[in-house]
């Protein structure tokens, strides 16, 4: 059977088979029955709409396909422009109607079209710039967008035969969105990602005594920018999260690694690097029993060895004391550097000459106890050494009433020294009968005796250290001191080796205790203690306290017990420790004390937080209100989550920020992904918003305006 090609009113083109021997008329006939009885298959125009995209060149997509229809025979009439004529309404009516049908997909599909056209033109410098894709900051891309967007639209619209003013603002606004529009996606990006956990980021380190501690970027480098944000985070000022990676890293991390090289220093202290003291009281304490044994020990020791010096036989013959206090007075004011004894000047060793002169000069030595009357001088042949030593013992006693480094302090001892040299004549002279060797003994006993009164007891009025040593060994059976006293006497109380008393009772210390004992150690434990570290349950003190206390004692005030107390190799050691805790202290203006700037800082950050709330319900109920009650209620609540959604964004952005400068690290915006990927989005978004112009402009001028049919 003949086939037959039919081309309708419309320009579309039919096949029809039609019987052997049927007529054109027959088959134009029964073609006509049938068009008119079944639906026409609409013709597809897709790719069409997409070519009216293109700036300007789509506004005559109708016309161009009208043209190549009309040139290839399509359409009625018996010339080309009779079938131009009648094919290119029908296309246009064609397009309009697949707009007014399927908005949506035909503004999608002239968006693609235009954003297709235009990327070749994306492609070169030239023409990035122009459609505000590259730029040097986001205002000058967003004018240059304008400025693209608005030629375009303006050009569009007078193609399209629509006002080139509105297309103009519709084509300005479009390209200024573009730019604004890819830095809030890239932005947005950072936002999601900033809701994530933060990965574990190395950390910055300095050594400190051999311990390696974590220090931030603020504190590394002293910018007091870092400073504040660090210090803000601390204080709660950036929310829940960064206060808590704030705490974790000061409290948690730092915290302890300066109080292990704390520690490290005070151990080192001791040669086998062990801890016996952690505290001034501890030291005190130890110190004290230590000191009260050793005085215990040592007047054991002088009263056993007088013991056995008076228990021998022995005395001196008479004559070696008659007239004793002249010949000591000549010997005074006849010596090379010569000793005047007056009652004014020296009021002490004139009563010891005159003492003298009364008493064993006559050969009267005082002893109430004995129920006996004293013997006659007359029938005294001998004294014998307890006597000798009882009048010594007497001269000593005055001798102790005087001022400490006065002219009567040294007169005194003068006295007390020819009294000696006239004993040990008389002996060497012969007027000694006895054991030979009691005036070794005695020698040795009084020996012993003076030397624990120059450790344990006060020597004159002026003597501090021998005051608190008879305090710390308990004087006259009372008790002695308790260890915070004696901590008090050690290393001063207001500032650390800042009295005198502590330089010389460390001296005393280290003649009684041994340099190389525990007990030493403890001393210089104690007081490193005391420098460094608050007392249990005070404030402990922060850094700048810290390194001005330190500071102080090596440097300042505390230096010549400094010297005394540590080697030069120790002394650095803290000084190590003083340079670290300078450098963690945050510098003038990176605190705000009294956390005004915190709580204003918080007050700005809730109120963000609300304003996207109250937005999100806004849009939200909105868009749920096409679902009636229930989607508008349900609509609502997903929009009050962008709330906690966006307080989610600003504490994560804040927590990351705040957890490189913990770190060490740089900030973040000067990560090169990040910024490149912001930019490209940029890019990208210019480009997209000089495309969508075509499809917005003639979009918004098809759209029907209020109160039009």
């Amino acid at each position: 059977m003949p086939n037959f090609e039919i081309t309708a009113p419309d320009g579309a083109r039919y096949r029809v088979t039609a019987p052997e021997g049927a007529t054109e008329d027959q088959v134009l006939a029964y073609a006509q029955s049938q068009f008119g009885q079944q639906p026409q298959e609409r013709e597809d125009v897709s790719a069409g709409m997409a070519l009216s995209g293109v700036p300007v060149l789509g506004a005559f997509v109708p016309q161009a396909e009208a043209a190549l229809r009309a040139a290839t025979g399509q359409g009625e009439g018996s010339n080309f422009s009779e079938r131009y004529a009648n094919i290119l309404p029908k296309r246009q009516a064609l397009y309009k109607q697949a707009e007014e049908e399927s908005p949506i997909t035909s503004t999608a599909l002239k968006i693609g079209g235009g954003v297709a056209a235009l990327a070749p033109i994306g492609l070169t410098a030239a023409g990035a710039r122009a459609l505000g894709m590259t730029g040097p900051s986001l205002l000058a891309r967003t004018g240059a967008g304008a400025a693209s967007g608005a030629l375009i639209g303006a050009a569009d619209s007078a193609a399209r035969g629509d006002s080139p003013v509105t297309g103009g603002e519709i084509g300005a606004v479009t390209g200024a969105a573009g730019p604004v529009v890819g830095q809030a996606i890239g932005a947005g990006v950072r936002g999601i990602r900033n809701m994530l956990p933060v990965s574990r980021l190395p950390q910055l380190t300095t050594d400190v005594a051999g311990v390696p501690v974590p220090i931030t970027r603020g504190q590394a480098t002293g910018d007091v920018v870092a400073q504040q944000e660090e210090q803000a985070a601390l204080r709660g000022a950036l929310g829940q999260r960064p206060a808590a990676a704030a705490r974790q890293f000061f409290e948690g991390e730092q915290a302890p690694a300066v109080e292990q090289a704390r520690g490290v220093v005070g151990r080192g202290l001791d040669e086998f690097g062990m801890n016996i003291v952690d505290n001034p009281q501890a030291a005190g304490e130890l110190v004290g029993e230590s000191v009260q044994r050793a005085a215990s020990r040592s007047k054991a020791g002088y009263k056993q060895l007088y013991d056995e010096a008076f228990s021998a036989p022995g005395s001196i013959d008479s004559i070696a004391f008659r007239n004793v206090g002249t010949r000591i007075k000549g010997e005074l004011a006849d010596a090379q550097s010569p000793v005047i004894v007056d009652d004014v000047t020296t009021p002490i060793a004139s009563r010891m000459i005159q003492h003298i002169d009364n008493q064993i000069s006559n050969l009267r030595v005082q002893n109430r106890a004995n129920p006996n009357a004293p013997p006659n001088p007359d029938e005294i042949v001998a004294i014998n050494m307890a006597g000798i030593d009882q009048t010594r013992k007497q001269l000593l006693a005055m001798a102790r009433s005087t001022q400490r480094g006065s002219s009567d302090n040294r007169a005194a001892s003068r006295v007390i020294s020819e009294f000696d040299n006239n004993v040990r004549s008389a002996i060497d002279n012969g007027f000694f009968s006895g054991d030979p060797r009691v005036l070794d003994a005695l020698d040795n006993a009084r020996r012993a005796y003076s030397q624990h009164r120059s450790l344990f007891t006060r020597q004159g009025q002026g003597d501090d250290v021998g005051a608190a040593m008879e305090r710390i060994v308990g004087r006259n059976g009372q008790e002695g001191a308790t260890p915070t006293e004696i901590a008090n006497y050690l290393y001063g109380q207001a500032r650390v080796g800042g009295t005198g008393l502590s330089v010389r009772l460390a001296d005393r210390m280290r003649t009684v205790l041994g340099a190389d004992s525990p007990e030493w150690t403890a001393i210089r434990q104690g007081l490193w203690s005391r420098l460094s570290q608050a007392t249990e349950g005070a404030t402990q003190f922060g850094s700048q306290k810290s390194f001005n206390r330190i500071s102080e004692f090596l440097n300042g005030s505390g230096k010549p017990l400094a010297d005394r107390m540590f080697t030069a190799q120790e002394r650095a050691l803290m000084r190590e420790f003083e340079n670290f805790q300078r450098q963690i202290t945050p510098r003038p203006g990176a605190v705000n004390y009294s956390n005004t700037a915190g709580v204003s800082a918080g007050i700005l950050r809730r109120l963000l937080a609300r304003a996207a709330t109250t937005i999100g319900i806004a849009i939200g109920g909105g868009i749920g209100s096409a679902g009636g009650v229930l989607g508008s209620i349900g609509g609502a609540a997903a929009g009050a989550g962008l709330g906690g959604v966006a307080n989610r964004i600003i504490e994560g952005g804040a927590t990351r920020s705040v957890a490189r400068s913990l770190r060490g690290l740089p900030p973040a915006r000067q990560d090169p992904v990040s910024q490149a990927f912001q930019q490209q989005m940029s890019r990208y978004s210019a480009l997209a918003a000089q495309g969508a112009v075509p499809g917005l402009v003639s979009g918004l001028a098809a759209r029907p305006q209020p109160g039009t049919r």
